[in-house]
């Protein structure tokens, strides 16, 4: 039996969502399969690893002391989505579910993946980096770039975390006089119908599986945010959505082109806008909620594959991924030098 540590929480501000996934997580996770391994990051950087409350560097010791075989990684947002954990687990030599920690941090990074996107020829709103320092000369430019209304959120986060829909000059003024953040991204508001593509690598297939996609339509906001993400019947989500075969086939390959691009494994989730003039994508999370009102698990659902289902296909692929670079590592170090021929003429 293969023990599994379902990490979660996190020092940043999806600390709570992130909870919430990691318990769902722990309570679908198959206990005949697998040996569940309880670890919180507290807001504060303490790691409690089942009933081990440790700093940092302890929480990592008590992870190879605990044998774990695999950490799923329930972490949302800053640690979780940024690259951080990947790089610590990959430095302690635990395999791990979900992207790498380049792939992580490129796709939280939300103007970087844009930029990636728009090269392939993907469409992204019209939109610009805003530093705070110097936000009144911002003003003009972002009504140029991106008119009213618009969207203003923070550059790397998730959750839909301090996103505001702005109207006019005066919001918008307010908003940069008031951020907490040193750089936000401006964005036009696209007009259209909110969908999500989940992307899944399953054990076994040569190829990740585009999921079949949500459309988003928020009861109680004029967008998807925090509260329409984790409040229960507050989002009518409809999977399939109520669109053409031709166009949840153009989303199924736009969220599988977005995973690709920014080279992502075992899981991700594209949003995107299908607007009147085409589909434009708003960002892929790495590492998409497990709650019970997570839109990934309706989607695996939707093709016949159960919450404990989904966690099992996350869990072996992290593992044959892993398998496959350890051994692709092993042939890689056995190959002999190569001679160069100059010097073997020379000789």
């Amino acid at each position: 039996m293969k023990k599994v540590a379902v990490i979660m929480g996190g020092k940043g501000s999806e600390h709570d969502v992130s909870i919430n996934s990691g318990m769902q997580v722990l309570k679908n996770l198959d206990r005949e399969k697998y040996e569940p391994l309880k670890v919180v990051i507290q807001k504060n950087g303490v790691w409690e690893v089942g009933d081990v409350l440790c700093p940092f560097t302890g929480g990592l010791e008590e992870l190879l002391a605990q044998e774990v075989d695999v950490a799923f990684l329930a972490l949302h947002g800053t640690w979780g989505e940024d690259g951080t954990i990947q790089g610590v687990l990959e430095y302690t030599g635990i395999p791990y579910t979900g992207s790498d920690g380049i792939a992580s941090g490129v796709a939280m990074d939300k103007q970087l993946s844009r930029q990636l996107f728009h090269l392939h020829g993907i469409r992204v709103p019209a939109g610009m980096v805003v530093t705070i320092s110097n936000w009144e000369k911002s003003i003009q430019l972002i009504e140029r770039t991106c008119g009213y209304p618009c969207v203003v959120k923070p550059l790397r986060d998730g959750s839909s975390v301090g996103v505001e829909l702005v109207s006019d000059v005066f919001a918008l003024t307010r908003i940069l006089q008031h951020s907490a953040q040193k750089t936000l991204l401006a964005e036009a508001k696209i007009e259209g119908v909110e969908v999500t593509g989940g992307v899944l690598d399953i054990p076994g297939n040569p190829i990740p599986q585009a999921l079949p996609p949500t459309q988003i339509i928020p009861k109680e906001a004029a967008f998807f945010d925090y509260h329409s993400k984790y409040t229960p019947g507050a989002t009518e989500e409809v999977t399939p959505p109520n669109l053409s075969p031709e166009i949840i086939q153009n989303i199924q390959e736009i969220a599988l082109q977005c995973h690709g691009i920014l080279g992502c494994k075992g899981i991700s989730r594209t949003d995107m806008i299908v607007a009147n003039d085409g589909i434009y994508v708003l960002e892929t999370n790495t590492l998409p909620g497990m709650t019970e009102t997570s839109l990934l698990p309706q989607q695996a659902q939707a093709i016949g594959m159960t919450f404990p289902a989904m966690i099992t296909a996350i869990i072996e692929g992290a593992l044959e991924s892993y398998s496959k670079s350890q051994k692709d590592t092993s042939v890689l170090s056995s190959k002999p030098p190569t001679q160069d021929k100059g010097a073997e003429q020379s000789a």
